[in-house]
């Protein structure tokens, strides 16, 4: 129950309640699991991928052995791509591949709500309609909305090739990363000697408009590319020093990599960190600030490692700024082994964590028997916010987590428990173990603002029920134009601990805005309506221009950008999926809020 509900109203711009409570809480308070699913047959499946879809359920990619799923497989190992709804319930699946080993490690939902997957084929049959190169080739596929093939792709040499990264580009086509040891057929940029880190371009049909070889030793390992914010693309992976042997994780001899390339794949800068040990680097994203956040494990104990080792491998965060300098690094774990396989910045510009622990000391509370999902929240400088292990008496690995619209978090990996946290139950071998954590609490405090004038609500009691909703001005002669966040703002409100019992006295100043002029006092880019559902108006009367626009999600992947001679002009946004965007036009910026 809630007493003493203040509000403060004037001219200026206003705070959104939710949201400020809302972020306070995911900051500070470690959250619960809301449910858990375990999805697989007899065998092995593994799951590599999963992101939040725009109708607010999931999509996850893996492997599965035998086809021994809902959907008949082919043979040996196929992809399986599955459809979740929001509480984590089957839609559909679909085992793709032929009589030979298929392995699907990432999957992405695209503008017009299908689904692209890359990973890589034995196979000449059965799905693969484009031929086999020999060993394995990059195999990339398109699919509809409800899992049907639009088109497929084969991309490789004689040697292996290994697909191991795909986003969708900005321009509808593609971009994929992986590792290459052929110098023969879709690989025009020679080989460097042993396996290559191996960049194609593909167009939004899957041909291929331009490929790179960016290899600089005996092997180069590519794990995750991303397309960033000028148009081009940051790549990482490990990359091992070459004296004149092939090294096969030799300690002392495997870096971190990351490379940043222009829009055509030429590189631009080139950076190797690590110490005397094993720096394994899986998971990149470019962050707010135009700089990157990098995480993988290690190791070592020296060089590049400032924190210090806590024993066997700990998970090694590295923050570098937009040249790829390093601006500071972190290593977590225990007296055993951690490895982190997936990294995102969170609404508040901290960062998630996934991975896998063996350790029960250190920076971990508890194990619950041999290898845990390991999640860790940091804030935006590297330091443990909360952390959470996951997991039963068996072995489970997260291999990738996304913040969700609610503010939660979805984790999917791996497990062979049938006890602990795993209330679905184990159906033999590994599974497919998905995890949604819980959102933002919200409640229900529905207040009709009317005139602009101050006022204050003092009830009784209030209960909580569901969210937290303001409604627009009503009074006659009023329009209203939208909410904004006031970033001279620096009282937060307080969040409420989840079980809290007694009377709790919640405040809030907000202010209401006249229009749309007085907002263009405080920045002259102009987004309308917003939030928005189809299309939005972008408007900037201070120059002749807007130039080069650019629309950001949360993640930091460019979802749109073009460049115009147009001071005012309309967007169609029908295509993206509901959440938080940045827009950016020539050096002013503005968040859009898509419904």
């Amino acid at each position: 129950m809630f007493k003493h509900i203040n509000y403060t109203f004037s001219k200026a711009s206003t705070i959104l309640l939710f949201l400020i409570l809302n972020f306070s809480l995911s900051g500070q308070q470690e959250p619960s699991v809301s449910w858990d699913k375990v999805v697989g047959g007899i065998y092995n499946e593994n799951a590599n991928s999963i992101q939040q879809t725009s109708d607010g359920g999931y999509i996850v990619v893996g492997t599965v052995s035998n086809g021994n799923t809902v959907s008949n497989g082919n043979n040996e190992i196929d992809f399986w791509i599955v459809k979740l709804d929001v509480d984590g319930s089957k839609v559909w699946d679909k085992t793709l591949g032929g009589s030979g080993y298929d392995i699907a490690n990432s999957i992405e939902q695209t503008f017009d709500g299908s689904y692209i997957i890359a990973g890589e084929t034995t196979s000449n049959d059965g799905d693969i309609s484009d031929g086999n190169n020999g060993a394995y080739d990059y195999w990339v596929v398109k699919l509809d909305n409800v899992g049907n093939i639009v088109w497929d792709k084969t991309l490789g040499g004689s040697g292996a090739d290994y697909g191991k990264s795909i986003h969708q580009t900005t321009d509808g086509g593609y971009i994929v990363a992986g590792i290459t040891t052929s110098n023969d057929g879709d690989i025009t940029d020679g080989n460097n000697g042993g396996s290559d880190s191996w960049i194609v371009k593909l167009d939004a049909n899957g041909n291929k408009v331009w490929d790179k070889n960016s290899g600089v030793s005996a092997k180069d390992d590519v794990n995750s590319i991303q397309q960033t914010m000028d148009g081009g693309y940051v790549v990482v992976g490990t990359t091992h020093r070459d004296n004149g042997y092939n090294y096969d994780d030799i300690f002392g001899l495997i870096e971190y990599r990351i490379v940043k390339l222009d829009n055509v794949g030429n590189t631009l800068w080139d950076k190797t960190l690590g110490g005397s040990g094993l720096d394994r680097a899986h998971s990149i994203q470019q962050t707010s600030d135009g700089g990157y956040i990098v995480a993988g494990y290690t190791d070592s104990n020296d060089g590049d490692i400032s924190d210090g080792n806590n024993g066997y491998t700990d998970y090694w965060i590295v923050k570098l700024d937009a040249n790829g300098n390093k601006v500071w690094d972190k290593t977590l774990g225990g007296s055993n082994l951690e490895k982190a396989y997936s990294i995102q910045q969170t609404f508040d510009e901290g960062f998630i964590l996934a991975g896998s622990s063996r350790s029960q000391d250190g920076d971990l509370r508890f194990n619950n028997g041999q290898a845990d999902y390991w999640i860790v929240k940091l804030d935006g400088n590297g330091n443990i916010v909360w952390d959470k292990t996951l997991g039963g008496s068996g072995l489970e690995k997260a291999s990738s987590i996304q913040q969700t619209s609610d503010g939660g978090y979805i984790i999917a990996g791996q497990t062979t428990s049938n006890d602990g946290d795993i209330s679905d139950g184990s159906n033999g071998g590994y599974d497919f173990w998905i995890i949604k954590l819980d959102g933002y609490p919200r409640y229900d405090i529905i207040y009709n603002i009317g005139n602009a004038t101050n006022h204050s609500q003092n009830p009784e009691s209030y209960t909580k029920l569901d969210s937290i909703v303001f409604k627009s001005a009503t009074k006659v002669g009023q329009t209203f134009i939208g909410w904004y966040t006031d970033p001279m703002y620096n009282n937060p409100i307080t969040y409420i601990p989840k079980g809290s019992i007694g009377d709790i006295e919640l405040w809030a100043n907000f202010e209401i805005s006249k229009g749309i002029d007085e907002l263009k006092q405080e920045n002259p880019l102009i987004i309308y309506p917003n939030p928005a559902n189809a299309k939005i108006i972008l408007e900037n009367n201070a120059v002749k221009a807007l130039g080069k626009v650019q629309i950001v999600d949360v993640t930091g992947k460019i979802v749109k950008q073009f460049v115009t001679q147009k001071s005012t002009m309309e967007i169609d946004v029908s295509i993206f999926e509901n959440g938080i965007y940045f827009v950016k036009a020539g050096s002013v910026s503005q968040k859009l809020v898509k419904k």
